[in-house]
């Protein structure tokens, strides 16, 4: 049995596997849905003409906003751009539980 590991819940709107065509690189992923939902599977010339300008756009700003943290001030663009690859916006509500300690027992 392979062992089975949760790296992230998302929401409505939210993508999955787009990382794989900026990047140039090769994913195995799975994906379990608690609902109906819809899958749209593009080839590379299809996201090019579509999503990259988009992605090329949302990058720069990631950068942008990284780059105004003094501790990373001293980053360069490509130092920047790594961190930017793995940064994921998220919208919050008031009373949201953003993170939760979770004590594990060891026996």
């Amino acid at each position: 049995m392979e062992h089975e590991l949760k790296v992230n819940i998302m929401t409505a709107g939210e993508t999955l596997g787009e990382a794989i065509l900026s990047e140039d690189g090769i994913r195995k992923a799975s994906c379990v849905t608690e609902e109906p939902s819809e899958i749209i599977v593009l080839n590379r010339k299809h996201f090019d003409s579509t999503f990259h300008l988009f992605l090329d756009k949302i990058m720069k700003e990631k950068i942008e906003f990284l780059s105004g943290f003094d501790f990373l001030s001293d980053w360069d663009n490509k130092e920047l751009n790594s961190l930017a690859q793995i940064c994921r916006q998220k919208t919050y509500h008031s009373g949201d539980i953003i993170i939760k300690q979770v004590r594990y027992h060891v026996f």
